[in-house]
């Protein structure tokens, strides 16, 4: 089932997403409380992913099993506590695959975030993808199960 995840560390677009992403997302808001961040949601589930286009905001090309599809998936902003507003490119420091990659930047709440995220077990950070995306999280199901992940779209778009 999609349905409309709320949390009051997320502001934004209504982040929209399938039931099986409800554990990853309230993990998610905690370690935003923990590091004392907001998130800005601009996409999560989007059963047009794949028509995307970068005029039409997207940052990467989608992935064709992308879990944007199937709602275990978001992209946005972090806000940290003092109001400014993380851009994608304003974490190519943190990003191993970006040109701007610095490993002494700075160690902040956004940066622990980060952290927290990549030892969580279960989210992972596009950040660290070859073809980075800072702004995408997800709970890499197509990756972990991609029997689940056909399960769950073929529910959603029973005439594909």
């Amino acid at each position: 089932m999609i349905y409309e995840f709320k949390h009051q560390l997320l502001i934004g677009k209504p982040c929209i997403i399938h039931e099986g992403f409800t554990s990853a997302m309230t993990l998610f808001c905690k370690l935003l409380a923990l590091n004392d961040l907001k998130y800005h949601n601009n996409c999560s589930y989007d059963p047009n992913h794949l028509s995307l286009t970068p005029a039409e905001g997207a940052i990467v090309k989608p992935a064709s099993h992308g879990d944007h599809l199937i709602g275990h998936a978001t992209d946005g902003n972090l806000i940290d506590k003092t109001g400014k507003t993380w851009t994608s490119e304003m974490l190519h420091p943190y990003c191993q695959h970006s040109k701007q990659y610095d490993i002494n930047a700075e160690k902040n709440d956004v940066y622990q975030f980060l952290k927290s995220i990549r030892s969580s077990n279960v989210l992972r950070w596009g950040g660290d993808f070859v073809d980075f995306d800072p702004v995408h999280f997800d709970d890499a199901l197509y990756q972990m199960n991609p029997a689940r992940w056909q399960q769950i779209y073929n529910e959603l778009f029973p005439e594909k």
